[in-house]
This record gives C-alpha cells, sequence and structure tokens, in this order.
C-alpha cells in the first residue's frame, strides 16, 4: 500500500475508543424498560459494534415491532448520559499522527448515529484528526457498515480500492469492508475475538493499533 494514497478508514466503537460503559448502560436501560434479563460482560459486548436494530433483535429477541421503540430507549439514555462515558486506547492518537504525517487520509466509518459519532469524537478532542467522519441516519436510510462504509468512499471519489483498508472490531467491519472490496484489519483490543475475526475472513489481524505499520 502507498501511503501517500491510502484512505484508512476506522470504526469508532471499541477500535478509536473503549466505549463500553456508555453503550453498556444505555443497553441496560432498554432492556430494563422491557423487563429483559441483563446479559454478563461476555454477552454484553456484542451489542458494541453492530447496528442496534440488528443487536436488539438477534441478542435481546425483541421483537421487530418494537425495534423503532427500543432504539429510541436506547438514544434517550444514550444521549443523556452515555455518550461521554468512554476510555482512550493509549497509542491512539500517536499512530493517527504518524499516518497522517506519512500521507494517508483518516475517516471515521462508524455504525453509530453521526450525530453521537460528531458529540464524542469533538469531546475526545481527536475530531481534526479526520478529513472525514461518517456514521449511521437518523432515518436509517445508511444504518448497516457497507452503507457506510460505500459512503465514504463515494466521498473520497476512490477509483483504486487497493489504497483503502477499513479498521475495525466486530464482524459487521470485516463484512462492510469486503461487500465494498476493500480489505480490512481486524482489531483485537476491540469487543470482538480473535475467532470472530479468522471466521468472517479478517485480512488481518492486529492487538494495537500500531501494530498496522508492521502489516501494510
Amino acid at each position: 500500500m502507498d501511503f501517500k494514497n491510502a484512505i484508512i478508514m476506522t470504526d469508532l466503537d471499541g477500535t478509536l475508543l473503549n466505549t463500553y460503559r456508555g453503550v453498556s448502560n444505555a443497553v441496560k436501560y432498554t432492556l430494563e424498560f422491557y423487563g429483559l434479563p441483563i446479559p454478563k460482560e461476555k454477552e454484553m459486548r456484542k451489542y458494541l459494534g453492530p447496528p442496534l436494530r440488528d443487536s436488539f433483535s438477534r441478542f435481546a429477541g425483541i421483537p421487530d415491532e418494537k425495534l423503532d421503540e427500543a432504539i429510541a430507549k436506547f438514544r434517550e439514555y444514550y444521549f443523556d448520559k452515555g455518550t461521554l462515558q468512554y476510555e482512550f486506547f493509549e497509542d491512539l492518537k500517536p499512530s493517527f499522527n504518524k499516518l497522517r504525517s506519512m500521507g494517508c487520509k483518516l475517516a471515521v466509518a462508524t455504525s453509530k448515529l453521526e450525530k453521537g459519532a460528531f458529540i464524542i469524537l469533538e469531546d475526545a478532542g481527536i475530531m481534526d484528526e479526520f478529513d472525514f467522519i461518517c456514521g449511521s441516519t437518523q432515518d436509517e436510510s445508511r444504518s448497516t457498515k457497507a452503507q457506510v462504509v460505500a459512503h465514504v468512499l463515494k466521498h473520497f471519489e476512490i477509483t483504486d480500492k487497493s489504497e483503502v483498508l477499513l479498521i475495525g472490531d466486530r464482524d459487521n467491519d470485516i463484512i462492510g469492508a469486503h461487500e465494498n472490496g476493500i480489505k480490512c484489519c481486524g482489531f483485537l483490543s476491540g469487543f470482538g475475538s480473535r475467532e470472530e475475526m479468522e471466521e468472517y475472513g479478517a485480512d488481518y489481524i492486529v492487538n494495537y493499533i500500531s501494530d498496522i505499520f508492521e502489516i501494510l
């Protein structure tokens, strides 16, 4: 990969920032509303990454006719209290500074509501690290990771997809990247597992963001 022409996309939850506390608290708030059991941490971590509609359907068994309500309850808590409940991954800023110095363009590609992505990135002080930030839309016209990635590719008017890489920590990152014909680097410090990365065919697997310099 020619770094001077490269576009590095990164997921947000579990890749840029450890958002477990805020997201898990919002999930608990939602499940308690329905009187559903609260999962232990291992199961709770599954909620971080995929679109909310998929997570509440797959993991909580909330019926289709209740999913809009469930998403609204989640956002009720998240935008009131959960957005800023996050922690940094230690090597984040140095790695991005190095990528930018090498000529890479950086983008955020997240299934998180775009409004929430802007709030959290601005609070974290890393908004200016990115050339473009893309998330899901309120009306769900852009909700899957594949749709988000496609929008980023369109923004940059990409012609050579071999110069694009998505870094993410869940299966939907790999699926979204491959559906758009780009490679995905699985990030093990996030919320997924090596087994998940291997099962869905991540092109690379790293423990830390700084490890990408060894594979590219």
